[in-house]
Order: C-alpha cells, then structure tokens, then sequence
C-alpha cells in the first residue's frame, strides 16, 4: 500500500527545492498539483471531488522521505490544522522544516494554495525504518 501512495504521489510533487537552517535543521518547499485521476479524490465526495486530509498528510511524509532518502514511520502528528479544500488541478505548495535525529525527524509542516490561502498546517515526528 505504502508503495503505491509513493507512485501516485510521486507526479503530484514539481520543484522540489532544499534549503540549510541553523542547528542542522532544512527546509524544504515543493509545489503540488493532484489530477482529476487522482485515486485519493475516489469517493471523497462524489460530484465535488475533496482531497482527503489522509493524503494531504502522506504528501508532507513522502516529500520528506523523497529529500532524506530513507523510509519513514509516522510517530505523531500534532497540531494538525486543515483549514480549506483542496480540488483536483489546484496548484499548491507545500514548506516543510525538518530537524532530523539518530533515529527520529521532527519537524512542521504548510500547504498553501498559489493565493497564499493556508490549506493546512501542524507538527510532525517520522521515524526512520530499517
């Protein structure tokens, strides 16, 4: 299952740009555009396709394991705020801010639309996989 998200999610993600932080912290920002044949907009609503919150979510996960090369484990969301919807074709971009450890990635995440409008925001810890 893991793999496929990878695969659908992998075409989403354009301009994928890193940037260093103090204290070995980094900065990644992204744009972002689901199709209409996305499968996440399956059923989520039929006649007004919405992308889930799920998959807003595994976006941030998978930009962050495509950056540090390694699988990663959801430990915790926090704070996770959604605070509009997303529609098939519509440009996003996402920021996220990583603080990376021995075993664990910490860090905050923002998906914005091309309007400056917040889709979403919060906290995040990933672990890495063997």
């Amino acid at each position: 299952m893991v793999q496929f998200i990878q695969q659908e999610l992998a075409p989403c993600l354009t301009k994928i740009e890193t940037k260093p932080l103090p204290q070995s912290s980094l900065e990644i920002t992204a744009s972002c555009r689901f199709p209409d044949s996305f499968s996440g907009f399956q059923g989520h609503f039929p006649g007004q396709p919405v992308l889930p919150a799920i998959m807003q979510l595994a976006t941030v996960r998978h930009l962050t394991e495509t950056i540090v090369k390694h699988p990663l484990a959801l430990v915790q969301y926090r704070r996770a705020k959604f605070k509009a919807m997303v529609a098939p074709q519509e440009e996003l971009f996402i920021s996220v801010q990583l603080k990376p450890g021995d075993k664990k990635i910490s860090g905050k995440f923002k998906i914005t639309t091309s309007k400056n409008r917040q889709v979403a925001g919060g906290n995040f810890i990933f672990a890495k996989q063997p």
